[in-house]
């Protein structure tokens, strides 16, 4: 098992397949590939997302393929997103959590 903090998760979702790689960086801060899972893309047809259900269920399947790989347990990634369609812009939000146990389930 690794130190958490030094895990980096990266996903990329295509239009053919799903792939999830896991890396370690070492104190020289070099970055080891210790994981890889990948999955058919079922659910997105010309660099666009047309099934959503479809694109979560072999986005799971990725991950999970890469922990079993690397031992770990992903929390986060960093997800790469292309396509000539794609604008990107920085945005800020803040949205009260006003439920009695303070808990975010989506």
């Amino acid at each position: 098992m690794f130190d958490e903090s030094s895990i980096i998760v990266g996903l990329e979702i295509g239009t053919s397949k799903i792939c999830a790689v896991v890396g370690e960086q070492g104190a020289d801060g070099a970055l080891n590939i210790v994981g890889l899972g990948q999955a058919r893309s079922r659910g997105v047809r010309k660099g666009e997302i047309a099934d959503a259900a479809l694109v979560e269920e072999d986005v799971r399947n990725a991950i999970v393929e890469a922990e079993k790989m690397a031992d770990v347990e992903i929390r986060s990634v960093y997800l790469g997103v292309s396509g000539a369609h794609i604008r990107g812009f920085n945005n800020r939000g803040v949205h009260p959590v006003v439920s009695a146990d303070r808990e975010i389930s989506r």
